[in-house]
């Protein structure tokens, strides 16, 4: 699925979603990325790695409410060659990565890290994030580079 993007604003933060078979977490991702404060500066990029089901559907879900395209893999690769093919298809200033499983906490979570790099003329920030076990209990990583 790739969207028309004449007619649309030029996004000033792309995030890019690697996704292998993520059907069962990928709608959560893409919610709390609609729930951000500057979706309309925001377009969303599935990197789709040769899924046994592609995310049209999906997307198609989540259209009315941002930006989202999907790119798809010739060849099932690593989490990295996805990121790549997700960035070649990038239009932001900003890129942000996000694996299909991942979920942003708050609403103004992508204002936040923007206004850091600008305020701060830095080009890359991260953040600490949780972790949920499979029992139910939570990891913070705060050292870790997201």
């Amino acid at each position: 699925m790739e969207a028309n993007t004449k007619n649309q604003k030029i996004p000033s933060v792309s995030i890019i979603l690697p996704a292998y078979n993520a059907h069962n977490t990928i709608k959560r991702t893409l919610s709390s990325i609609a729930m951000q404060e500057n979706i309309d500066d925001i377009e969303v990029i599935i990197a789709d790695d040769c899924s046994a089901i592609g995310y049209e559907k999906i997307a198609e879900q989540f259209a009315h409410m941002m930006q989202i395209r999907i790119v798809r893999l010739l060849k099932n690769g690593v989490p990295g060659a996805a990121r790549q093919v997700g960035f070649d298809h990038s239009r932001g200033k900003y890129i942000m990565y996000m694996d299909a499983d991942d979920t942003l906490i708050s609403a103004d979570t992508i204002k936040v890290l923007r206004a850091v790099m600008d305020e701060r003329n830095m080009d890359c920030v991260y953040g600490k994030f949780l972790e949920e076990n499979e029992d139910g209990s939570i990891y913070p990583h705060e050292v870790h580079m997201v």
